[in-house]
């Protein structure tokens, strides 16, 4: 009796043992309380008038990622100038400057270009990491929370216009169509062999004290010397050499919370 019992005990283990299997292999990530991810739809920028609205030459060469809407009314540009804190251009029909974060240093001032027939897009740099947009999030300020989204916010409400269906786009990955956000203290992702991957980034966010940053490839660590260097600034990529598709990748953020952004072409 005793002897059945055990061979039920271990016949259960291994089955949960290759159930487990099954779900690690199955999933791109594995222990990650929060996890999401947004179509990234390329903004237009042309109109009946024109071949590319004004300044969108600019826009293409030099935002990185950014984030945008169309209000469908004309925008009162010397009513937006209050709204920056440097203004880098401006015309009779469009604005371009940075907007301040309330409680973050200049570094993370967003980019924005106002333009008089409506349309707000709201970017970083293209040398700028795309996990920048979750530097310096505190843990009470996540869930669908970025520096972007927290822009618009901001241009919006001195415009006194509605911020609805914010799309998401990469200047310089125009055929990038995913952003995928992983987040948590501990846990394990893998970037699946079908897809085409532009930029692995992460983000620690603070809660009190100095970020500790942790990422492991199958036997290959990077210790602590080398990865707070990383995040003096609390984001920062990921080289795509070391993201091998199909191979788990551990990260361990001690007390913090990180995520770590995947750029990508599904197909």
């Amino acid at each position: 009796m005793l002897n059945m019992k055990n061979r039920i005990i271990k016949f259960g283990v291994i089955m949960g043992i290759l159930l487990f299997s099954f779900l690690l292999i199955d999933s791109w990530f594995v222990n990650a309380p929060e996890n999401s991810d947004f179509s990234l739809i390329e903004p237009v920028l042309a109109d009946s008038s024109t071949d590319q609205i004004v300044g969108a030459s600019f826009l293409l060469q030099d935002a990185g990622i950014s984030a945008y809407i169309s209000t469908g009314q004309e925008l009162d540009l010397s009513r937006a100038k209050s709204v920056f804190r440097t203004i880098e251009k401006e015309n009779d029909e469009y604005i371009i400057g940075s907007v301040p974060l309330p409680d973050l240093d200049k570094s993370y001032d967003v980019h924005c270009y106002i333009q008089k027939d409506g349309r707000i897009i709201v970017y970083y740099l293209k040398e700028d990491p795309t996990s920048k947009i979750l530097g310096n999030k505190y843990y009470a300020d996540m869930g669908d929370s970025n520096n972007l989204k927290d822009a618009l916010d901001i241009v919006c409400g001195v415009l006194d216009v509605g911020v609805d269906d914010i799309n998401y786009y990469h200047f310089q990955y125009p055929t990038a169509n995913k952003l995928m956000k992983i987040t948590g203290s501990k846990f394990k992702f893998k970037v699946p062999d079908d897809l085409e991957m532009y930029e692995t980034s992460f983000a620690v966010m603070a809660h009190g004290y100095s970020p500790v940053y942790i990422l492991r490839r199958s036997s290959i660590d990077f210790d602590r010397s080398d990865i707070r260097a990383l995040v003096s600034q609390q984001y920062g990529k990921i080289d795509l050499a070391r993201m091998n598709p199909d191979e788990f990748h551990d990260v361990d953020t001690g007390d913090e919370r990180g995520s770590i952004l995947l750029l990508y072409r599904e197909p």
